[in-house]
């Protein structure tokens, strides 16, 4: 997955506004600090990063062995 945005800061602000948003939705019930990977749902998350102006790129690969 690649995650980019022309602007650092406003993607910083992106990032955090996605999470907070599920915060106050109370998709994240969690009590407490919590790495916001495992806090979010991620394809709620990744949608609404999008929508903010993120471009995301998800490619999908077969390892040997698979």
């Amino acid at each position: 997955m690649i995650i980019s945005h022309h602007d650092g800061y406003e993607a910083t602000a992106i990032a955090a506004i996605a999470g907070i948003l599920q915060l106050m939705d109370g998709t994240i019930e969690e009590p407490g600090v919590i790495m916001m990977g495992y806090g979010v749902d991620a394809s709620r998350y990744i949608t609404k990063i999008e929508r903010l102006g993120m471009r995301v790129c998800i490619r999908q690969s077969q390892s040997d062995g698979e």
